[in-house]
């Protein structure tokens, strides 16, 4: 259900112009950073790396990590 409601968004953004897509999740959340890596995501580069994973520290400035990506529309 995840994969065809993003492929609905990504032609709905694509049509609007949008040329990338970004998204955002909990480094804890070892589910959605799969489901989002198998998607064509890409993790952007963070200020730090935990586990192997690139992270944004502090992201919304209460101190908690988050794995930023970003996925290109073609």
């Amino acid at each position: 259900m995840g994969r065809r409601l993003y492929e609905h968004f990504f032609a709905a953004v694509r049509n609007m112009g949008c040329t990338e897509v970004l998204a955002i999740t909990s480094l804890v959340n070892k589910g959605s950073i799969a489901f989002h890596s198998q998607m064509g995501f890409e993790i952007l580069p963070g200020d730090a790396e935990v586990d192997g994973v690139a992270v944004t520290t502090n992201y919304d400035g209460r101190g908690g990590a988050r794995v930023l990506f970003r996925r290109r529309l073609a």
